[in-house]
């Protein structure tokens, strides 16, 4: 099998060819480490684990750090989301994922055996995800690393903070958590941004300074990360009011909520409109470029007509239907575009209330190897 050659950084493929009137004469053939990412970057997570197995050589090079940044980063790699994170919030049951491709709309509910019980701690809904990595910011001065795939989790202490953010410096290689708060300063006339950042290469805090003339400030906690950067929607610190954003074009009523998430790989924004009852869903088409927001769909009436809990888009189905947050954390909420209809499936009646916390990637590369020999 491939082994890695130490000159030259590629793989040798030894290829033998045997002749009736000579002994096999062995010939190798090089193969550049870019090509065999192209190759694994097309293959399920699970069989590129099982790929670590062949060899000793071969585990080295599939667990080198940068190749596995690659992989989770390449362009080539398919960005729909393939596991819900669910837990109870009664703490009766432990957590559980749900594989989409297992969900089948014909049906009106989940049984129990589409849900795959996971050794892990009670996740809250302070969930940010990046890369298959769940970072909860939940627990009182702690936050906790999980990887569902593996069923590996870390703790680390953390600073105060009233929003946070998980992701992956692009430049620095590096997975990162953001902290921030708000701190009144005398002779300003807004609340001054307090921010601290976590490096899991270095493994220490560091404090950042934002631009003191911002007047911007998060809704919610968790940031959404797309990328390369991490993105929250923010009022106005002065007079509390929403920002006009660039997408929004409608002067005949108000969005009275916005969410913000990552839908098929592209920022997304759900706004609920306090006239029409109506929720339109949009997208940025190109990051970065104000201009590419486009709507990618509107759907009126939802059956929960008031709207008082409103929905948010998590990820797309393997047949392009839109999953959402349930209101009633009784079921999985999916809008057809299609025909735009819903189907409500729900859950089984030993699990309810379930409650969706994430949407994430299978990564089943450990802890370890993704975050250096830093990490105990």
């Amino acid at each position: 099998m491939a082994g890695k050659n130490r000159t030259g950084g590629k793989h040798r493929l030894r290829k033998v060819t045997k002749s009736s009137s000579q002994p096999p004469v062995v010939q190798q053939v090089l193969i550049p480490p870019d090509i065999i990412t192209e190759i694994l970057s097309m293959l399920p997570p699970k069989a590129f684990a099982r790929f670590r197995c062949l060899s000793k050589s071969f585990n080295s090079f599939l667990t080198e750090s940068r190749l596995i940044q690659n992989l989770a980063l390449h362009p080539t790699q398919k960005l729909e989301i393939q596991k819900l994170l669910f837990n109870n919030d009664h703490h009766t049951c432990p957590p559980r994922s749900l594989n989409l491709e297992k969900i089948d709309l014909d049906h009106c509910s989940l049984g129990v055996y589409f849900f795959e019980k996971l050794d892990l701690p009670y996740v809250s809904s302070s969930v940010a995800s990046c890369n298959g990595l769940l970072i909860d910011y939940y627990y009182s001065g702690t936050f906790i690393l999980l990887n569902p795939s593996t069923g590996e989790y870390r703790s680390e202490a953390r600073p105060y903070g009233e929003f946070f953010g998980f992701g992956y410096d692009l430049t620095n290689e590096d997975y990162k958590i953001l902290v921030g708060s708000w701190s009144n300063v005398e002779h300003v006339d807004h609340n001054i941004c307090i921010a601290k950042v976590f490096s899991f290469q270095n493994k220490r805090w560091k404090s950042i300074n934002p631009d003191p003339s911002a007047k911007l400030k998060p809704i919610g906690e968790g940031a959404v990360y797309v990328c390369g950067a991490l993105h929250w929607i923010a009022l106005d610190c002065c007079h509390y009011h929403s920002c006009r954003y660039s997408y929004y074009h409608d002067n005949h009523g108000r969005y009275y909520r916005q969410y913000i998430s990552a839908l098929g790989g592209r920022l997304c924004m759900t706004m609920h409109h306090s006239i029409t009852k109506s929720t339109d869903i949009w997208v940025m088409e190109k990051y970065g470029d104000a201009k590419s927001w486009i709507k990618l769909q509107t759907i009126c009436r939802y059956y929960n007509s008031d709207l008082k809990y409103c929905l948010s888009s998590i990820c797309y189905t393997k047949n392009g239907c839109i999953v959402c947050r349930s209101p009633y954390h009784l079921g999985l909420d999916i809008y057809d575009p299609r025909n735009k209809s819903w189907s409500v499936l729900e859950f089984p009646r030993d699990l309810q209330p379930m409650c969706l916390r994430a949407a994430y990637e299978e990564n089943f590369v450990s802890l370890r190897e993704l975050l250096g020999d830093q990490i105990n």
